[in-house]
């Protein structure tokens, strides 16, 4: 990493941006191949420039703070930055979030869905740590953990 683009970051925070961006890249790089696979229709085309354009944006990124940009994420890291990734995409699905797309009972749908949900965010925490991660983050109740 440069000088000049050097960030104030320990060697793990160093490692999870490192490790988003390449799998991120990873994730358009997949959405680029199935574009292919969906022929030249003018939404697919406008939709295909948009992801290379964000790809290009995204691996800019990783040049500009040094990190590589031809290696495959290990795997160990790409099951915990897949865990952290769900545990918070897990927490828009819960009740009060679901409210934004309508009506909805919340505090019904809360006491029946939001436990499966946390349960489901403990499981992905702990097969984080098993994957050497720590995971950071709040629980439903907003206590650090």
């Amino acid at each position: 990493m440069s000088s000049e683009n050097a960030l104030l970051l320990n060697r793990d925070q160093l490692r999870k941006l490192d490790t988003s961006l390449r799998l991120l890249c990873e994730d358009l790089e997949a959405l680029l191949c199935s574009a292919d696979l969906w022929g030249g229709a003018a939404e697919t085309l406008d939709l295909k420039e948009s992801i290379q354009k964000t790809l290009e944006a995204a691996r800019g990124l990783l040049r500009r703070f040094g990190f590589p940009t031809d290696r495959l994420v290990p795997f160990p890291r790409e099951v915990v930055a897949t865990a952290e990734v769900w545990i918070a995409r897990l927490e828009d699905l819960k009740a009060r979030r679901l409210a934004s797309y309508g009506d909805l009972p919340v505090e019904m749908v809360s006491r029946a869905l939001d436990p499966q949900l946390e349960e489901l965010q403990r499981a992905l925490a702990a097969l984080a740590l098993a994957a050497g991660g720590t995971v950071v983050g709040r629980t439903h109740q907003g206590k650090e953990r």
